[in-house]
C-alpha cells in the first residue's frame, strides 16, 4: 500500500497528491491507497505506474459505506500494468479541470510557503 489519507470530513481540505512520479517495486503487487478515514482524498498524476498496481489499485479497507465519500483519482499516469477500466468502482480517472485544482499551487498554497524563483 502507497498510501492511506484520514480525511474526517468533506470540509477539511486535504489531500495526498503524487505527481510526475513513478511507481516501481518488487516482490509483489500493491495499491495506491486505502481509505483510513471515510473521507479519504488521494490524486496520482503524471505518474509512471510499473506492473506492481494491482487491476483494481484502490481499497476502501471493507468499509463500502465509504464509496459515496472516498476520492481516489487519477490523471494521465502512464501504466503497463492493468487496464484504468478495471479500478475498483469509486475511483476516478480525472478530467483536467478536476485534476488543475489538486495540481496547482494554490492548493497546497504555495504562495504563502514557497520562495520565488531567482530572477537572473
Amino acid at each position: 500500500m502507497i498510501t492511506a489519507h484520514a480525511r474526517e470530513s468533506e470540509a477539511d481540505n486535504s489531500a495526498f497528491v503524487s505527481a510526475y512520479c513513478t511507481v516501481t517495486g518488487s516482490g509483489g503487487t500493491t495499491i495506491l491507497g486505502r481509505a483510513w478515514r471515510p473521507y479519504s482524498r488521494v490524486i496520482f498524476a503524471y505518474t509512471e505506474m510499473s506492473n506492481v498496481i494491482t487491476p483494481q489499485g484502490w481499497s476502501n479497507n471493507l468499509h463500502p459505506e465509504f464509496d459515496k465519500t472516498l476520492y481516489y483519482g487519477e490523471f494521465k499516469n502512464t501504466d503497463p500494468g492493468p487496464d484504468p477500466a478495471k479500478r475498483a468502482p469509486f475511483t476516478k480517472q480525472l478530467a483536467e479541470a478536476d485534476a488543475q485544482k489538486f495540481l496547482s499551487l494554490g492548493f497546497i498554497e504555495g504562495s504563502n510557503w514557497l520562495l520565488p524563483p531567482h530572477s537572473v
